[in-house]
């Protein structure tokens, strides 16, 4: 598929796979048997959890959608393909995704992120989320905990 080759995917896949970890974990523990389907066909399922009889509301499970979401990330930051959403960033918000997802020979455009590229980042993972039918609250919630992984791994 086009966009979804991945330069160094050894490296991509094992951060991907802690980092969805660590959202499910935190912020949808009740779907944590989603998350090896999840990661083994992202963007394949967008499967639907029933809410209590008598409500009559289907409510979209998050880790399907988180894991594409990461998935679309982390290819577009291993090659050097700048398309959709990513294609809006700022170079230091592009370079910060880059370094923490991708060539692992990236380094920052201008030092360390400042909470502008954190705030731009946090934009970006919430737009891609809705874009793949989060609802905006939820998906506002889950960009926040995807930043904060991504922070707590962006360490020198």
């Amino acid at each position: 598929m086009f966009g979804t080759r991945r330069a160094n995917p050894a490296r991509a896949d094992p951060l991907l796979a802690a980092i969805a970890t660590e959202v499910v974990t935190a912020a949808y523990p009740d779907e944590l048997d989603l998350l090896p389907d999840a990661l083994a066909k992202p963007g394949a399922s967008t499967r639907r959890l029933r809410a209590p009889v008598g409500f009559g509301v289907d409510l979209a499970a998050a880790t399907p959608v988180l894991v594409s979401a990461l998935s679309f990330v982390a290819a577009a930051a291993a090659t050097s393909l700048v398309e959709g959403a990513m294609s809006r960033l700022s170079t230091a918000a592009y370079a910060k995704v880059v370094k923490v997802f991708g060539r692992a020979e990236a380094t920052d455009a201008a030092g360390p992120a400042p909470e502008t590229v954190w705030q731009e980042l946090t934009a970006l993972w919430a737009a891609l989320l809705v874009e793949r039918g989060m609802r905006p609250e939820v998906a506002e919630t889950t960009a926040a905990q995807i930043v904060a992984a991504m922070r707590r791994r962006d360490q020198p």
